[in-house]
């Protein structure tokens, strides 16, 4: 009840307190309230001293034999917070089960579209809203680089380094989202760093967390000025280069797109809530699974596809850099399955998220986030397969780092 030797009569409750009896012929119960009468003595003489208002025997009973009940949350042992989160989830779960029935289908689809509402009940995100997101975090431009990678290690141990690393990953989310429990709502790297290492810890990876998404969103920025520069001009005969504001300013046509990239992602990246971009990251897993289809379609026999999904054709559009494929491996050499463990072992970074969707999510118990992992990587680890089989076995080992630019120029 004391903090700095300043009474804080403020976190003792008037609720009326009737603690259970004790067994008094017992030594224990002798000695329990010979140390309660040493304590209360010393808290009548603060409060004298104070000139705070006095409380009852049984207020004060409470709150020594209790220390922690009467501090916030945040202060309270760790033990105390992860019983008190579990009882807390799991009576939540139990008595939602009781009183609402599940919702209907179409209303799940609109609460998914109206992104100025959450998307699940009680103003948290539905699983589904949380599978899409972290699925779009997962994936990335990261994918049109894994043919590449396959090169590197061939198909043997890169497939098996794709498995390994999504089996890893899942599991580091499963300890961050268990080490929230922990710390409490709202969860947060910080809190978790400096629960672990202090402050000097948070700071070094608040400055990781910079690194990171500064990296990515470069990469998106990158990958989308080089896809729309090639892709616009060819479908649609428009050349930014030569339009104001950009001819003011001397801007070349990539340095043109990456500039609209860059106005288009910048107030996505300040929304409030990560279930807000569900929408967003819905249509960018949508697009992904457009290239997948594409690279599988190039991937297959002629009599079965046609001319129009040949990787090479002789019409001139063929990259040259790509055509005539080179040769794909089940086995390289050690090097080369070193030279692509960085990038397979870094496909699924999407650890840096996990707290927020934690935060957001509709009853986010150790099931249910266990479950989100499964969806969102186990669906990147699937692509991941497709794309780097397929695309590997297209081009071979002169496939290039990104594997639209092997595709002809159509």
């Amino acid at each position: 009840a004391t903090r700095g030797g300043q009474l804080d009569s403020s976190r003792l409750t008037d609720q009326p307190c009737r603690p259970a009896p004790m067994d008094t012929s017992s030594s224990f119960a002798t000695d329990q309230d010979a140390r309660i009468a040493r304590l209360e003595a010393r808290l009548a003489q603060l409060e004298d001293i104070q000139g705070a208002p006095r409380v009852s025997r049984c207020k004060r009973r409470a709150t020594l034999l209790l220390p922690w009940a009467a501090l916030p949350r945040s202060e309270q042992p760790r033990r105390v917070q992860i019983s008190e989160a579990r009882r807390v989830t799991t009576k939540s779960a139990r008595d939602a089960s009781v009183r609402m029935e599940p919702p209907k289908l179409s209303e799940r689809i609109t609460s998914f579209l109206d992104i100025e509402k959450p998307s699940g009940p009680e103003g948290s995100a539905s699983i589904f809203s949380s599978a899409v997101n972290l699925a779009n975090t997962v994936l990335g431009t990261g994918i049109l680089a894994l043919p590449r990678s396959l090169s590197f290690a061939g198909f043997v141990p890169g497939f098996a380094l794709i498995v390994g690393s999504a089996l890893v990953n899942t599991l580091t989310n499963v300890y961050i989202s268990d080490a929230a429990i922990s710390c409490g709502w709202p969860a947060s790297f910080r809190k978790l760093s400096d629960k672990a290492g202090g402050s000097f810890f948070s700071v070094l990876v608040d400055c990781s967390c910079v690194v990171s998404t500064l990296g990515t969103g470069i990469s998106y920025a990158i990958v989308a000025a080089n896809g729309l520069s090639r892709g616009v001009p060819l479908s649609f005969g428009v050349h930014l280069a030569p339009l104001p504001p950009f001819s003011w300013v001397g801007l070349d046509e990539h340095l043109a797109w990456v500039a609209v990239v860059t106005a288009i992602i910048t107030p996505l990246s300040l929304l409030r809530s990560l279930d807000a971009l569900r929408l967003t990251s819905l249509i960018a897993v949508a697009i992904l699974l457009a290239i997948t289809l594409l690279v599988v379609l190039y991937a297959l026999p002629e009599d079965m596809v046609g001319d129009n999904f040949d990787a090479c054709p002789t019409d001139g559009s063929a990259n040259e850099k790509s055509c005539p494929p080179g040769e794909a491996s089940y086995f390289t050499t050690m090097s080369g399955v070193l030279d692509a463990l960085p990038a397979l072992a870094m496909a699924y970074a999407c650890q840096i998220s996990t707290p927020t969707l934690w935060n957001e999510m509709y009853q986010p118990t150790r099931g249910r986030m266990l479950l989100l992992y499964l969806y969102a990587l186990g669906g990147a680890m699937a692509l991941y397969l497709l794309v780097g089989g397929f695309g590997y076995s297209t081009f071979g080992s002169r496939v290039l780092s990104n594997i639209l630019s092997s595709y002809p120029a159509s």
